[in-house]
């Protein structure tokens, strides 16, 4: 009976002691390939300074520096650094059996910390504490729990009596069967001068579904999710409430193509001089091929590899974009305004446009036929609508009348009030003129617009309109 036993503890102890080693050799080959991805990226330098290795645990201290002159030279008489530097100290404990955060068991648990101690030169933060720390633990199905915080701190220069107070920031992720979810937040930022300018409560929260790393670093597509939530920004002079910013991407395999959405909104602007609430502009980029988005991170690469100077990276894109916008718009790629609203004194507005290129044969593209303005009008179709209320479409015919009026000598010998009784009398004689040629439509206290464009004839409000370039 007891045996069993020993043999059965024998190979307990086996594994308890040996699974240490050979976590740390496959733990230790993928941050050198850290490592060895992060040097293929323009301007970036990481190296592996130190790393003691014991039977359980690691210890290493990489630093990374990122040459600013990669991506624009150094202005002449500046004092700005070219590069920026950082050491990470990182420890790393290894499984199975994990002790140093409590008992439990799993792969690995890593420890990264920026000490950052140049930093303290212009900033205060608690002597115990790094700048910058991350904690990651694999568990036994290698799914990884994340935590990062940057610390609080504030910043003083008293011969300009400026000051700043950072609450910290503090976030905490997944990585699991081939997802990352993370969710940060900061309480606020207050910077104190010649005005005060405070944010408040900022939200990060992001969805990625990522099969492979290497898809990400090459510029390859994948679906993911990513919003960014701002409560409050005030200051002295302005007020924003609820500022959000969301980016999603989406792989569409079919078509080796994929998928862009961006959304900026507002709920509400504030000051002395404007305001305005129910702000939102969202965009879509459809069907964009993956083809050529990896052939330009590469380009990229290899071009700032030749610190080019910025005439010398214009070229390159310019090339770039030459060599590769016929199979680009062989995808048939889409460019969508899905919303474009808001509300000003005056009244509100929506707009929306939806654009896709369509009967594209890429073998018979040539850079001389693209530059016509010919190609483009016959190979894009367009929808555009656009509503407004009666304010705003008089605000805009009294800006236009303005304009016209800006040279006219007799209006300058006019007082302000002389000019707006003109502008009001004026707009919407402009305004009527518009309905009558068909231009805009009037819907109760709101006007519309609809545009198409579909195989080079365009039409508003359903009326033929001639394009003469098409001619």
């Amino acid at each position: 009976m007891k045996k069993p036993i020993l043999a059965a503890s024998a190979i307990v102890v086996a594994i308890g002691v040996g699974a240490p080693k050979y976590i740390a050799s496959q733990y230790e080959a993928k941050l050198d390939n850290i490592l060895v991805q992060l040097n293929e990226q323009p301007g970036y330098t990481a190296k592996m300074e130190k790393l003691d290795q014991n039977w359980f645990s690691s210890d290493a201290s990489i630093s990374i520096t990122l040459d600013i002159s990669a991506f624009a030279p150094p202005e002449p008489d500046t004092e700005l650094p070219t590069a920026i530097s950082a050491t990470l100290d990182v420890h790393t404990q290894y499984g199975l059996l994990l002790t140093e955060s409590g008992l439990g068991l799993g792969l690995y648990q890593t420890h990264i910390s920026l000490p950052a101690t140049e930093l303290r030169d212009i900033l205060n933060w608690p002597e115990a504490k790094p700048f910058y720390q991350v904690d990651l633990s694999a568990n036994l199905l290698a799914e990884i729990d994340y935590q990062d915080h940057i610390t609080s701190f504030s910043f003083s220069a008293p011969e300009n009596e400026n000051t700043a107070q950072f609450s910290g920031f503090s976030g905490v992720g997944r990585w699991k069967q081939q997802h990352l979810v993370y969710q940060g937040k900061m309480d606020s930022v207050k910077f104190e001068g010649s005005e005060t300018v405070t944010l408040e409560n900022l939200s990060v929260n992001a969805d990625f579904e990522v099969t492979d790393w290497q898809t990400m670093v090459e510029g390859g597509f994948y679906n993911s999710h990513m919003a960014i939530a701002l409560e409050s920004v005030a200051s002295d002079m302005f007020a924003v409430k609820n500022l959000q910013f969301i980016v999603d991407s989406k792989v569409q395999p079919e078509q080796q193509t994929g998928a862009f959405y961006f959304k900026y909104a507002v709920d509400e602007i504030t000051s002395e001089v404007f305001s305005a609430s129910n702000l939102a502009l969202a965009m879509q980029f459809n069907h964009l091929s993956e083809t050529v988005m990896r052939k330009y991170q590469d380009a990229m690469k290899q071009m700032m590899k030749q610190q080019p100077t910025p005439e010398q990276m214009q070229l390159g894109i310019a090339q770039f974009v030459e060599e590769n916008l016929p199979e680009l718009l062989s995808k048939e790629p889409e460019l969508n305004i899905t919303e474009l609203k808001g509300t000003i004194p005056q009244g509100s507005f929506d707009a929306t446009l939806s654009t896709k290129l369509v009967d594209i044969d890429a073998s018979a593209i040539t850079l001389v036929e693209l530059k016509q303005p010919e190609f483009w009008i016959n190979h894009v179709l367009a929808n555009a609508s656009i509503k407004a209320d009666q304010g705003i479409v008089e605000l805009i015919a009294a800006q236009i009348i303005r304009k016209q009026l800006a040279n006219n000598p007799n209006v300058a010998e006019m007082s302000a009030e002389q000019i707006e009784a003109m502008l009001a009398q004026q707009s919407p004689m402009i305004i009527n003129g518009l309905v009558q040629q068909g231009f805009i439509q009037q819907e109760g206290n709101s006007y519309r617009c609809e545009l198409k464009l579909q195989q080079g004839q365009a039409s508003i409000n359903g009326t033929p309109f001639p394009l003469l370039a098409a001619q």
